[in-house]
């Protein structure tokens, strides 16, 4: 493991505003000769200090410890709560990969394949991905952009959504081109959750047409949230023409649909519905999963999707557990020729060969001390992770970025919580660990 190259000094605005008084209290001071070269032996000491405990010296090699200068210009007491909308800025950051190598996966022959983990991202994928039609796969994001501008707790119906005779209409126009529907009424009111059963579940185009008009007041508006939704989670290979996946201009790579999954998939409502074989629905009486790997070995959903254009679509997810970590795994498949069958045996398979391949990555591999050297003292605190030997969950080959984070200056604090580790990977993040003060982690370490 090389070291990593020395990080640039960052200054931090209060150290600035320190200086500024510094230099206004000499320029008071200088009639008095002695005085004058007092404060300029200080601030050149303040300075060299300063310089000398520059942020992150070196990073995971064994005994070294991180220098953080200035990150708080406080002189009071070592404590601080950050509020939900705290600002943080990466201080240092160093990379690490994990020994071995990824096994061959068996990627499918028609179609293409991903692997990855909730959270810490995409594991492998088919080589030469190619951005293809990803049918109903598409109601993953439809859900993900509607649950963030109408958020459910597990237990809650939410808002009731009354079907106008355009709906009504609708459903039957889409019953007339083949399309897979749920059948509603003008004039029958269903709640959010169950609009959401019925997307995900049967996969309802109708549904996601009727979800998508009443969150946005039209479709163009809507897709163009899921859109802008994927753009800011990077999914460069991943645009959508609609809310449904009818159109294959909705189209994407396996790997950005693992994304998908693990984003959509931290939601427990989500993963309430997608984990049913079938749930009770007015007009039509019962509705009925159309993921034909559901439950086979563990696999909790997730979705479907099949055209003529996109062939079969199935993206699932199964839980397992490393060194008493809980984690959650997912494969998707595009493409499949041999339809949602095809894709279901595919994926039953990557997850099989997924779960040999986790390895648990604790932090007490990594340097255990964090030093941080408030302004204006020389002393430095020595930080300490809150918790015992947190455990991540990684893969061979994977290169882990570590980054040591910050709050702004302008954040409202209290509380000892000062400064997070982020461990990440290019798609994702595996966790974060939070430091305290040495004193203040003994009741909680």
């Amino acid at each position: 493991m090389s070291s990593p190259a020395p990080l640039v000094h960052l200054y931090d605005e209060t150290m600035e505003e320190h200086w500024v008084a510094a230099e206004r209290q000499a320029a008071i001071a200088r009639h008095n000769a002695r005085r004058q070269a007092h404060v300029r032996r200080r601030r050149r000491a303040r300075i060299r200090r300063n310089r000398l405990l520059a942020f992150i010296l070196l990073l995971l090699t064994s005994g070294v410890s991180y220098e953080i200068a200035g990150a708080f210009a406080s002189t009071g007491p070592l404590h601080t709560t950050l509020t939900q909308t705290t600002r943080w800025r990466v201080v240092a950051q160093s990379t690490y990969v994990v020994p071995g190598r990824l096994a061959r996966y068996s990627w499918p022959t028609r179609g293409e394949g991903a692997v990855g983990l909730q959270g810490a991202g995409v594991m492998s994928a088919s080589p030469n991905e190619q951005v293809v039609p990803i049918a109903s796969m598409t109601k993953m994001m439809t859900a993900l952009v509607l649950l963030a501008d109408h958020p459910l707790s597990v237990g809650e119906a939410g808002p009731t959504i009354t079907m106008t005779p355009f709906d009504a209409n609708e459903w039957v126009a889409d019953v007339n081109q083949g399309d897979a529907t749920v059948a509603v009424r003008a004039g029958e009111q269903l709640s959010e959750l169950q609009m959401l059963q019925g997307l995900m579940i049967p996969s309802g185009d109708n549904v996601a047409d009727d979800l998508a008009r009443w969150d946005a007041g039209s479709l163009n508006a809507f897709v163009a949230k899921m859109n802008l939704r994927a753009a800011e989670m990077g999914l460069s290979h991943t645009h959508y023409a609609d809310a449904s996946g009818v159109a294959p201009g909705s189209a994407s790579t396996a790997a950005d649909q693992v994304r998908v999954v693990g984003a959509l998939m931290e939601n427990p409502v989500v993963r309430s519905i997608v984990d049913l074989q079938s749930a009770p629905f007015p007009v039509v009486g019962t509705i009925h999963a159309a993921n034909p790997a559901l439950g086979i070995d563990g696999i909790i959903g997730v979705k479907s999707g099949w055209t003529t254009a996109a062939n079969g679509c199935l993206a699932v997810a199964a839980m397992d557990r490393v060194r008493g970590r809980d984690v959650m795994l997912i494969a998707v498949t595009t493409g499949n020729l041999d339809g949602l069958y095809g894709a279901a045996r595919v994926d039953e398979q990557l997850i099989s060969e997924e779960r040999q391949e986790l390895v648990p990555l604790p932090v007490a591999a990594y340097p255990a001390q964090v030093h941080l050297a408030l302004t204006g003292s020389t002393q430095s605190t020595t930080l300490v992770p809150r918790t015992l030997d947190p455990n991540f969950v990684a893969w061979p080959s994977a290169k882990i970025v570590r980054q040591i984070l910050v709050p702004d200056r302008a954040a409202t604090t209290t509380g000892p919580l000062l400064v997070r580790e982020n461990f990440a990977t290019a798609t994702g993040s595996l966790g974060i660990v939070h430091l305290l003060p040495a004193a203040s982690a003994g009741g909680n370490r």
